[in-house]
């Protein structure tokens, strides 16, 4: 979280050039994707049994949640 965080900030502060934008979205895109898995583990451990059901869930709300940002 404080890398995506850093990455947001340094783009919108410093982000004038592709050269700097490219290799910051890049961060940027890494940090925010990396926390899936994480998340995951974490809604497996809270319900073992229905492990299946929170997984599905946690696919569509964010599905959902890119469909309303784009």
């Amino acid at each position: 979280m404080v890398v995506h965080v850093v990455a947001l900030a340094l783009l919108s502060t410093i982000a004038e050039s592709a050269a700097v934008t490219i290799p910051l979205l890049m961060l940027w895109d890494f940090s925010a994707w990396s926390s899936g898995p994480g998340l995951q583990f974490n809604l497996v451990a809270l319900a073992p049994e229905a492990s299946g059901i929170m997984l599905s869930l946690y696919g569509s709300v964010l599905q959902i949640s890119i469909a309303v940002a784009g």
